[in-house]
């Protein structure tokens, strides 16, 4: 049997361009030994994803306003402040995809 969709219920679809954006940005932001040859290829690849993602999803369209910081501020004074704004976008894109999860695994052990 196929897993249910995460996103029934009238959601905005996740584009793979909306994926790729989450995980660089997580990627970004879980880093715990800095390693700029990384993060400089996490943000060449949130460059190329930003025209792609689907900012009528309020969750992408966080994700892509804390992605813009990132890129904006690679480095100095803002980079704090963009840093936790990413943090806070996939803490919120987190939880809420854990939400969804949940809700797949209980309608899926209710119908059995």
């Amino acid at each position: 049997m196929a897993e249910p969709s995460l996103t029934a219920g009238g959601e905005v679809p996740l584009t793979s361009y909306d994926h790729l954006l989450a995980s660089a940005v997580t990627a970004v932001v879980v880093q715990r030994v800095y390693d700029g040859k990384r993060e400089e290829m996490w943000l060449k690849i949130l460059e190329d994803a930003l025209p792609h993602v689907n900012r009528d999803h309020q969750l992408v369209d966080r994700m892509a306003v804390a992605a813009e910081k990132l890129i904006d501020f690679p480095n100095g004074g803002f980079r704090c402040s963009a840093h936790l704004d990413a943090s806070a976008a996939v803490q919120c894109w987190s939880e809420w995809r854990i939400g969804r999860a949940q809700d797949v695994i209980r309608k899926a052990k209710a119908a059995v």
